[in-house]
């Protein structure tokens, strides 16, 4: 229940939370809000901010986590203005590389070559190297 709705308030921002509460159950397995009662899952609609999505579920990608939580705003003026916005930005969201698809393993290597001493010899995979034999001294 979006908060608006305790001051008789409701349009389209309000569907955006209530989508919100869907994707956050969804995708975590939990209501954002519970509660022993009605009136007390009420109040926390009205004043609780929701744990972390990932905190629930640690493969949630944070973009994902922070759309989640923008249509959860509390004031229907931070949250996304219409369901296409909200479902527009998840889909972005999902669309969005994680941090480390951004990370070139290749050209970090380079980098740190390119810093290292011209005496340093290129590096190889540790089954190219041959193995060094250990030889015996005089018995």
């Amino acid at each position: 229940m979006a908060p608006e709705l305790f001051d008789g308030y409701v349009d389209e921002r309000s569907e955006v939370y209530s989508v919100g509460i869907l994707l956050y159950q969804l995708l975590t397995g939990c209501l954002p809000f519970d509660g022993p009662g009605d009136w007390k899952i009420c109040l926390q609609h009205q004043e609780t901010q929701p744990l972390a999505p990932s905190f629930l579920n640690p493969s949630l990608p944070r973009s994902v986590e922070r759309v989640i939580l923008g249509a959860l705003e509390k004031d229907p003026r931070r949250r996304y203005q219409t369901v296409e916005d909200l479902l527009y930005a998840f889909q972005k969201a999902l669309d969005a590389p994680t941090f480390f698809e951004h990370i070139s393993w290749q050209a970090t290597c380079q980098k740190l070559r390119d810093r290292l001493s011209p005496e340093t010899p290129d590096w190889q995979p540790v089954d190219a190297l041959a193995t060094p034999t250990r030889t015996r001294g005089p018995s």
